[in-house]
């Protein structure tokens, strides 16, 4: 009897294990994740991962049952794919007008007392907290409690697992986080059908594969670059907006996401129609057609400008720009084309400018000629992005989240 009790505990100490480190990867995404040590969680016959509709991240419509309010996540690969829809989402709560290089800390806890077992299945509760968003321009810091029920195989891999927790209530703190008014805003559209609504920011949607060829953009997107709908539509990829100083790194940053059909952001150089380079934070969200990832959209939300206006022609940039624009390959062999809007590196200068849709002002910083256009959306100090962080510790209860103060 004390060698099964021995047992069970030890069995016990390793699917807690497991599901620690399940949350620590879920807060520790990079662009470079490792599918390896998702597999040696996730049973790859049959994983399968139960959750609440999120409206607030992008998700595939192939996922969800209409009938329960509930996605369904099939296999390896689509949890590394939420992983990354989920880091792109909590990247959407920083102010980048006033933290431009902000990183959202953030830690999972996983509360393992007095957890039920019932031969291969165990229950526990979990919460996540964000750590510095208010810090990083948020109205308030993001909270989430719930439960979970887990199936684990002979070999302490995760079978299938069960996420329950209030969706209303998480979507209300993120409303409220981003100092919206309406839940609309929050709500992330994942098909090309429900990709209706007025962005605030300049918007541009491309098919989901290489050239990436532009098919919709919006007047904010034709006032930024310079083009117009006519010009572009069908006849361009974002190819069009990349230049002389728009590098391979940030665009193999914002794209190599693209090619596993995940959602991606990161900041990229690019240059208007005039060749005027700029800094813009791009966030890429995959659409789905018949359940088909078909297209992605493409939001610019965030935009510092480098040269002055009327510096580009005198500098050469407009030339310099024509001839890498008419260049019939992309920056590299790998799928670096902008796959949805004009581009991403990071700010030099702290204060930048969101491209929203009312109130604008300018203000020019004379130490590094950079001329800066500050707009807000209505109700709100529109805020964008931050990169996914996690420190884990273990401790009784599991905390995960990953800090890097000096990328504030």
């Amino acid at each position: 009897r004390a060698t099964s009790a021995n047992l069970m505990v030890e069995i016990h100490s390793k699917r807690v294990d497991v599901l620690r480190s399940l949350f620590a990867l879920r807060a520790s995404y990079h662009v470079d994740q490792r599918r390896e040590l998702w597999s040696s969680l996730l049973d790859e016959c049959c994983f399968t991962c139960r959750l609440p509709v999120t409206p607030y991240q992008s998700f595939p419509s192939s996922e969800v049952q209409v009938s329960n309010c509930q996605r369904t996540i099939v296999g390896v690969d689509a949890m590394m794919n939420d992983v990354a829809s989920n880091a792109v989402f909590l990247d959407s709560i920083v102010n980048r007008q006033r933290y431009p290089k902000g990183k959202i800390k953030f830690h999972y806890k996983l509360v393992t007392d007095e957890t039920p077992i019932a031969g291969n299945q165990l229950m526990a509760r979990w919460s996540m907290e964000t750590l510095n968003a208010k810090q990083c321009g948020a109205h308030n810091e993001l909270h989430q409690n719930g439960m979970l029920f887990c199936k684990f195989n002979s070999s302490h891999k995760i079978v299938s697992l069960e996420m329950m927790f209030d969706v209303m209530a998480f979507m209300l703190q993120v409303k409220m986080a981003m100092g919206y008014d309406n839940f609309n805003d929050v709500v992330i559209p994942n098909t090309v059908q429900t990709c209706t609504k007025e962005f605030y920011y300049p918007m541009v949607m491309t098919s989901a594969d290489r050239p990436y060829t532009i098919t919709k953009v919006n007047q904010r997107w034709e006032k930024l670059t310079g083009y117009k709908s006519e010009e572009v539509v069908g006849k361009s990829s974002c190819l069009i907006l990349q230049g002389n100083d728009t590098t391979n790194e940030e665009l193999d940053l914002l794209m190599r996401p693209v090619l596993f059909k995940r959602p991606s952001c990161a900041m990229v150089t690019n240059y208007t129609k005039s060749g005027r380079r700029y800094r813009g934070y791009l966030m890429l969200y995959p659409l789905s057609t018949d359940s088909i990832i078909s297209h992605y959209l493409g939001l610019t939300v965030f935009v510092q400008w480098i040269d002055k206006e009327d510096e580009t022609n005198r500098n050469g940039h407009a030339d310099n720009h024509k001839k890498c624009a008419s260049s019939s390959s992309p920056k590299s062999d790998s799928d670096n084309s902008n796959g949805a809007s004009g581009g991403e590196n990071q700010a030099s200068s702290s204060s930048s400018s969101d491209f929203p849709a009312s109130g604008s002002s300018s203000q020019e910083n004379k130490s590094n000629g950079i001329k800066e256009i500050s707009t807000t959306p209505p109700n709100s100090e529109k805020q964008s992005m931050s990169s996914l962080t996690s420190s884990a510790s273990s401790n009784g209860s599991m905390s995960c989240g990953k800090s890097n103060s000096s990328d504030m």
